[in-house]
């Protein structure tokens, strides 16, 4: 008599993983619509399902905007622990998605990662960008720079505070639909391998936001006339 064989296939997701395992809840949160300048938070719950001791290396976040703090670094099985994800306040602008790497020695995945969402308003946006390279200018030659500031809300803005190379002129304009056009104007008497301004711009109201911050970088060598007599004066 021929003996027969019976092979049973189980599915994948049947599988019992040993050693440790960990679980996480959530593992993807929202924070929906909000003004930029609130910092969010989240606590997700990591859990040990595993049967040995699960221990969390380390928590790596992908940019300064968010943190991670974890209360336990390891997990006997069945100990759970909570991880406070942030969001910190003005530190994104518009929809965004932001990881969040959790590397364990856990037996299902060495590394898992967490996801916040949201979709944060800022109070100013600005035009063209708030920071720019003006590249290379000329002695004497006028420089004017325009940034359009449209804001979310009726916006009081203080004194422009500036930091840089030299002194320029900084004028605020008013316009419809609340936006308001501020224009940088400065005329360079030398040299500059490389000029830097930062301009600050306090908000007075709403209350609880940080300054608007703008850029400029360049350059300001001679006119190439002026450079060709120096140079042939030389010879």
């Amino acid at each position: 008599m021929k003996k027969q064989w019976i092979i049973v296939l189980f599915p994948l997701w049947l599988t019992v993983l040993g050693g440790p395992v960990l679980n996480i809840a959530p593992e993807t949160f929202g924070f929906g619509k909000y003004p930029a300048n609130l910092q969010k938070e989240h606590v997700f719950t990591l859990t040990n399902t595993g049967d040995k001791l699960l221990v969390i290396e380390k928590v790596r976040v992908t940019c300064g905007c968010s943190a991670a703090e974890i209360a336990e670094k390891q997990l006997a099985p069945g100990q759970t622990t909570i991880l406070v994800a942030r969001i910190h306040q003005e530190s994104v602008a518009g929809p965004y998605s932001k990881g969040i790497f959790i590397h364990t020695n856990a037996s299902n995945s060495h590394v898992r990662m967490i996801t916040l969402t949201g979709d944060a308003t800022p109070l100013v946006t600005v035009s063209p960008l708030d920071k720019l390279y003006l590249g290379t200018r000329q002695v004497g030659q006028n420089i004017r720079q325009e940034f359009l500031l449209a804001t979310s809300e009726r916006v009081k803005f203080g004194k422009p505070e500036v930091e840089g190379s030299a002194s320029p002129e900084i004028t605020l304009k008013e316009l419809p639909e609340n936006q308001i056009s501020l224009i940088f104007n400065w005329t360079p008497v030398r040299e500059y391998s490389l000029f830097h301004f930062q301009i600050k711009l306090p908000v007075i109201s709403p209350q609880g936001w940080k300054p608007v911050e703008l850029s400029l970088r360049g350059r300001v060598q001679l006119k190439s006339e002026k450079i060709r007599n120096i140079r042939s004066s030389g010879r």
